[in-house]
């Protein structure tokens, strides 16, 4: 994962695929301990809302790039 922004309220990553035939399942989480929370979270442009979570899995799909 590449950090590329950090604001209040707001982080911004990018995760990579590097697999050329396998889809990933990535866990984002929150703090090194779950301990901060996200109350939307927006994956290739598309935005879902999950109230309070401290993670979420994402699924990348082979050679490629997720923001």
């Amino acid at each position: 994962a590449l950090v590329e922004k950090i604001a209040p309220g707001s982080v911004a990553v990018t995760l990579v695929n590097t697999s050329p035939i396998n889809t990933r399942t990535v866990t984002v989480q929150m703090g090194a301990y779950a301990e901060h929370h996200a109350t939307s979270v927006t994956v290739g442009g598309r935005t879902f809302l999950h109230g309070f979570t401290a993670s979420i899995a994402v699924l990348v799909a082979p050679a490629s790039t997720t923001s």
